[in-house]
């Protein structure tokens, strides 16, 4: 009897650590799943507007159509069955909003709009239940970078107008006709479709002229004038795209020098003779001389 009664006990305390080692182990397995609410917020942004993005960082050109994803996940313990959403730059998405969010549930909501500058937004996702009661919060951020345009403009000048010269210096002895060349590159991440060119000399060359001029690919014009004074002239290429968006501009200065012949001088008068006289000694001798000449010869007539 005395050793059923000790087995007896020995069974009790086993079964008793077990469920004591049993319980613990749950709660540490789920112990999100045991306290009061909370929640987790999740935003995300990209370009593709069927599914949510995986990063909250993103670069676009100006005027890009990008989609913010909020995911809220429920956290805590708690069935959470309405829901406020605001965002910084967007504003108020769900004002006490009907859904039914239990333990470990996730939902989303995505939000589409249109970016021309470089925007850092806050999401502000709050759950509770009727009363209020409940009430638990959670923000994130997302950043959409706009990729800045570029573009490098180079004006060259010369006397061929089969080519685009390489030099933007030139120099002529005589009035002519001169070629100009511009040529635009496009140095940054952004497509540009729209292009305008003036000269300060030549006036507007190009007002929003439509040419796609894709990144890393170049284009040129040329333009031809008649230069008879030296002229020293600066041009601007301006490239955007539709709205304006992604407005970049860069200049660039040729110079036409004009250096007309020398005029004839007369000789000098004191030039020597090839004896090492000089000739304006011949010359005086010779007036000096033809007087006297004439004298003699009137004298023989009249003898």
């Amino acid at each position: 009897m005395r050793y059923s009664n000790v087995l007896t006990a020995l069974a009790t305390f086993l079964v008793v650590s077990a469920l004591f080692i049993l319980s613990l182990t749950v709660a540490s397995a789920a112990p999100h799943r045991l306290g009061g609410p909370s929640i987790e917020l999740q935003k995300t942004v990209g370009t593709n507007g069927g599914v949510c993005a995986t990063t909250d960082v993103v670069t676009v050109t100006a005027g890009t159509q990008v989609y913010y994803c909020y995911e809220v996940t429920n956290t805590g313990g708690v069935t959470l069955t309405r829901h406020d959403l605001e965002d910084s730059e967007l504003g108020v998405i769900l004002n006490n909003f009907p859904f039914t969010l239990v333990p470990g549930a996730s939902a989303f909501i995505t939000q589409t709009t249109s970016i021309t500058e470089t925007t850092v937004n806050t999401g502000t996702w709050t759950s509770y239940n009727p009363g209020p009661s409940d009430v638990v919060s959670d923000t994130d951020t997302a950043t959409v970078i706009i990729a800045q345009a570029s573009i490098e403009m180079d004006k060259t000048v010369g006397t061929d107008g089969g080519t685009c010269a390489a030099s933007n210096e030139i120099t002529v002895t005589e009035p002519a006709q001169v070629y100009y060349c511009y040529r635009v590159t496009n140095t940054g991440p952004v497509t540009l479709t729209r292009h305008d060119l003036e000269d300060s000399e030549l006036g507007v060359i190009l007002n929003n002229f439509p040419f796609t001029l894709v990144p890393g690919a170049s284009a040129f014009i040329t333009q031809t004038t008649f230069i008879s004074v030296t002229t020293v002239n600066t041009a601007t290429w301006t490239a955007y795209n539709p709205g304006p968006l992604d407005v970049v501009s860069d200049t660039d200065v040729a110079t036409v020098t004009l250096e007309l012949p020398t005029s004839i001088t007369l000789l000098d008068a004191r030039v020597v003779s090839e004896s090492g006289d000089p000739i304006w000694r011949l010359v005086g001798m010779l007036g000096l001389s033809l007087p006297l000449v004439g004298y003699l010869a009137w004298r023989l007539r009249r003898t």
